[in-house]
């Protein structure tokens, strides 16, 4: 599934244009964090990930232990947009986002301002879904921060 995915290199300006000014919220906010400092520096672009806020921390269990906690629905377990939405939808229960305490958003200092059609916005699939309704949703939306060639 990722030896198709784009280097970060072909992302970072899209992903650095959405990064800059937000507060990151993460299960395991270290871990990503450090991950995002990687990639940038690697690509010669300085970023301060700030103090954001970290689901884990304020649960101490697994994502999906912390979900049924909750009683948010089960996602697809290791799917980076389901685990992103799941985290996104525990941090609004728990009223991470809230919380302006010891919250700063990052900042991304010298990154190309530019778009990748690399970077699609797609609704979340189904399991339960049919065979073509899976294929159909992988297929390249218009809504991407790429302008669409006809």
């Amino acid at each position: 599934m990722v030896e198709a995915a784009p280097a970060f290199t072909e992302i970072m300006g899209a992903v650095a244009t959405r990064l800059n000014g937000s507060v990151l919220v993460a299960h395991n906010l270290i871990f990503d964090a450090r991950m995002l400092q990687y990639e940038f520096q690697r690509c010669g672009v300085a970023i301060d990930p700030g103090a954001g806020h970290c689901t884990y921390r304020a649960t101490k269990k697994k994502l999906i232990l912390s979900c049924e906690d909750c009683e948010i629905p089960p996602s697809h377990q290791h799917c980076a947009l389901a685990d992103a939405r799941a985290t996104a939808e525990l941090a609004r229960r728990l009223c991470l986002a809230r919380s302006e305490h010891g919250t700063l958003a990052v900042s991304i200092s010298n990154a190309p301002n530019a778009v990748s059609r690399h970077t699609l916005r797609r609704q979340l699939v189904d399991t339960d879904a049919s065979r073509m309704h899976r294929v159909v949703s992988r297929t390249p939306y218009p809504n991407c921060d790429w302008p669409i060639q006809q």
